[in-house]
């Protein structure tokens, strides 16, 4: 019975090392961002942030072009690369309003 619970911990430990998580913020206060659609058009592989603006891009490793979007924010188009080069973690600016 102990090596059923040891497997089951090296198993949900494998997994939580394989996947990679990306933090996504608003550049000018910090805040994370919910909603941020993530796509890479070239294997079709896509994810969105949750409440706290994290998303599993465990399917973009390798990618050389990822696109984050939201409504309200500039576009982004990042590779994984770069994602690994600023530690996983992508500032979106806003959109400036004059009315």
């Amino acid at each position: 019975m102990k090596s059923i619970y040891t497997l089951i911990l090296f198993l949900l430990t494998l997994q939580w090392v394989a996947a990679q998580t990306v933090r996504v913020v608003d550049a000018g206060s910090g805040e994370p961002l919910e909603y941020v659609t993530i796509f890479d058009p070239e294997s079709g592989a896509n994810a969105a942030t949750d409440e706290r603006g994290q998303a599993d891009i465990s399917a973009f490793k390798g990618a050389t072009s990822i696109e984050f979007q939201r409504l309200g924010y500039s576009s982004l188009r990042l590779s994984y690369f770069d994602l690994e080069r600023n530690d996983f973690l992508v500032k979106m600016e806003a959109w400036a309003v004059s009315l």
